[in-house]
């Protein structure tokens, strides 16, 4: 079985490529401008365009580091990194330990997120809010004997302490 994405998160990913792309083009159309001494331009206007090509940039690569594609076969989970584009790393169903899962609850809505560990380490991410069919793969992983190592509270200090994947 494969991960398959939401909307939402291929939607931002795509808007912050495309307004990174915006935001180069158009320092190098207007480059002379940003650089011409006798010509008005106001001096605010790199930095700025500077400052939020580096916040899209951020976003679109943090998008990319959250978005696993797994794939679980027989016999073997597969994790394929930005959406499927990137690194893949196989995983024998033996060498995981398990997985761990934390509740983030909001004032509108809940999102679980699913860390399965190998050798004390996090190796993969799945998440309600990344992932369509993210009940499905954890039913499989439980069918498949992964042993559930328990459910966490989330923490922005656990969060920002422990090393990530």
């Amino acid at each position: 079985m494969k991960s398959k994405f939401n909307f939402w998160p291929k939607f931002f990913l795509l808007m912050c490529l495309l307004l990174s792309i915006v935001m180069v083009a158009y320092v190098f159309i207007y480059f002379d401008r940003f650089f011409a001494h006798d010509k008005p331009f106001h001096f605010l206007t790199f930095p700025y365009m500077i400052f939020n090509w580096t916040i899209f940039s951020l976003i679109g690569h943090r998008l990319n580091y959250n978005t696993h594609k797994i794939i679980i076969d027989d016999d073997t989970i597969t994790r394929v990194r930005n959406f499927g584009f990137g690194l893949k790393k196989v995983y024998k169903i033996n060498e995981i330990a398990g997985f761990l899962t934390y509740s983030i609850s909001g004032k509108k809505n809940a999102n679980e997120y699913l860390y399965l560990i190998a050798s004390d380490e996090k190796v993969a991410k799945l998440s309600t809010y990344y992932h369509q069919n993210y009940q499905e793969l954890k039913s499989l992983m439980i069918q498949h004997q992964i042993q559930n190592l328990g459910n966490e509270r989330w923490t922005l200090w656990k969060h920002l302490s422990e090393r990530t994947i």
